[in-house]
């Protein structure tokens, strides 16, 4: 799995809008815990987490839209 694909699924997952309660989020389903810790690990905390914010702010933005 790749982080676009993680996030998509991420977005999927939850139905309304994300906010900085992402991580809550991501640490109540075990699942997406897993995969978190797997890209964490081959892409380092620093780029997983900024690719989910960027993704998380234009997801935000589209709906403002």
């Amino acid at each position: 799995m790749d982080l676009n694909q993680f996030v998509d699924r991420l977005l999927e997952r939850f139905s309304g809008p994300i906010s900085q309660q992402v991580f809550i989020r991501i640490q109540s389903d075990p699942v997406l815990m897993r995969e978190y810790f797997a890209l964490v690990k081959a892409h380092g905390v620093s780029e997983v987490n900024g690719f989910i914010a960027d993704r998380i702010r234009e997801n935000l933005e589209s709906q403002a839209a």
